[in-house]
């Protein structure tokens, strides 16, 4: 998740325990909800007007990851594992008696938090400082805002408070979905202009990662473990929510897939058996291998459901590797000679394919453009509503792509043309050009290929593993948990 890194000033409702929701909102409630202005402060904007409009120069969403420092999220994304979240406000320009109320509604309706903030004089409940200062009842009985008093009184101004982040934490795991935040302004005269700041946030449960080794490679790879402390670290998660899915890379695929359901149940159960969603992210062979786990062994209501599968450099059309074998691996290089089928010789290349092809491998034959398990994986497949699925490839074509994966663009060893799958069906809005990082089919570092890290946190990756909050569907979304995908189209 891309997120914009600014310093928080915290108020004490920020560091404070939430207060307790209450159990519905009142009709007068609801009947406000329903009736706010549409021309409220516009998130990260400043109002038209300040004085119309509460004093508020910028509001914006704050997410407060377990672990991490508090930030705004400009996508409106909050998970269930963070420690707070809600409404931001910056003001400028107020006086004595300003006061904004802090209200959020939970998925459904119901009040969740009504609280305020108030600029009060000496000795009014709350402000024990001796000097007008910010005062708040959102965690507690009113008490002084830390850090806003005014010895020589207003106007006065504060960035970054907030009040009622009870929108994450652990007592919001039951009301995953969209939440509605809204800000009022009471002037010193008692006039309220409600809505002042109105959003939306979106509290999904904190995603639980399987990356998927490739070819030739081992989650204790540094590449694999490189790729889960980079999305560790994008999603801003506690490190074992991100785990690596081992398996024994030249059995095949089918033969690969067969252990990753008990997997994924393993992974659920010792993490957080609440949850239902698994995300995916693999990397060359791993991408067909989650492909057929899905199609052909995915237990449906009896298994975790699949949020998305990124897939990184992935083979879907094939690659030949015997010309990688016949052009490494000449007949008079082989060490038995005579043996046609075996090339059980160190790879003169290097680091091609890192040292020994043997031609008797399960995924050699797997691997050419018109093996039976690819026949299986792309006939009649068709992009299912769900899971999402999504292709990545690099910016680096060479002539050793050329040589493996046919003509046209490549990233180093994978043609676009096989990443986009049978008749391009990744190809049409599901397709991610990672140019920033231009190979991603090949992990080893090859000279040719860059001799660069090729696995890396790409926002395009994170974003497979969160909702749609642009689409009409996002202020219903009653969880991450997408349509189940049935019959062929898997």
């Amino acid at each position: 998740m891309k997120m914009l890194m600014i310093a928080i000033v915290a108020a004490a409702a920020l560091t404070g325990a939430a207060q307790a929701p209450q159990d519905a909102a009142s009709e007068e409630d609801v009947s406000v909800m329903a009736e706010l202005p549409a021309g409220g402060a516009a998130r990260g904007e400043a109002p038209a007007s300040a004085e119309s409009l509460g004093h508020i120069d910028q509001s914006v969403v704050g997410r407060f990851p377990t672990g991490y420092p508090g930030h705004p999220s400009d996508d409106n994304i909050v998970f269930t594992a963070d420690a707070l979240a809600g409404i931001l406000i910056q003001v400028s320009g107020a006086e004595l008696h300003d006061k904004w109320r802090w209200r959020y509604w939970r998925p459904g309706g119901s009040l969740a938090v009504d609280c305020y903030f108030q600029i009060v004089p000496p000795g009014a409940p709350g402000n024990t400082s001796g000097y007008v200062a910010l005062v708040q009842n959102c965690s507690y009985p009113w008490l002084v805002t830390t850090g806003y008093t005014y010895p020589s009184g207003c106007p006065c101004a504060f960035g970054f408070i907030g009040g009622g982040f009870h929108v994450a934490g652990t007592s919001s795991v039951n009301y995953q979905g969209t939440w509605t935040a809204v800000v009022d302004h009471i002037d010193p005269s008692g006039v309220t202009t409600p809505g002042v700041v109105t959003d939306d946030i979106y509290l999904v449960k904190t995603p639980l990662v399987a990356v998927v080794h490739g070819f030739k490679s081992s989650c204790s790879s540094g590449s694999m473990t490189t790729l889960q402390a980079n999305l560790v670290a994008a999603l801003e998660i506690a490190a074992d929510r991100v785990r690596c899915y081992g398996y024994n890379w030249a059995e095949g695929i089918e033969a690969d897939a067969q252990g990753m359901g008990a997997w994924i149940q393993r992974f659920v159960e010792e993490v957080d058996p609440t949850q239902s969603e698994v995300d995916i992210v693999a990397h060359s062979q791993g991408g067909l291998v989650a492909r057929y786990y899905y199609r052909y062994l995915w237990g449906g209501l009896t298994d975790p459901a699949i949020g998305s599968i990124a897939m990184l450099g992935t083979p879907n059309n094939g690659v030949d590797l015997t010309k990688i074998v016949r052009w490494s691996c000449p007949r008079w290089a082989r060490v038995v000679p005579g043996v046609t089928k075996v090339c059980d010789v160190v790879d003169i290349t290097g680091v091609v394919v890192g040292g020994v092809i043997d031609l008797n491998w399960p995924i050699i034959d797997d691997f050419k453009p018109d093996s039976d398990v690819l026949r299986d994986l792309n006939n009649g497949f068709v992009v299912p509503t769900s899971p999402i699925y999504r292709a990545h490839v690099g910016d680096h074509t060479t002539w050793l792509g050329h040589l493996f994966s046919g003509p046209g663009l490549n990233d180093c060893f994978i043609s676009w043309n096989s990443t986009f799958g049978k008749n391009g069906v990744f190809g049409d809005g599901s397709i991610y050009h990672d140019f920033q990082y231009p190979v991603v089919s090949h992990a080893g570092g090859f000279p040719l290929c860059d001799g660069s890290n090729t696995l890396t946190d790409n926002a395009s990756v994170v974003q497979n593993l969160l909702p749609d909050t642009s689409s009409s569907r996002a202020r219903d979304l009653p969880s991450r948990v997408r349509p189940r995908a049935t019959g062929p189209s898997r």
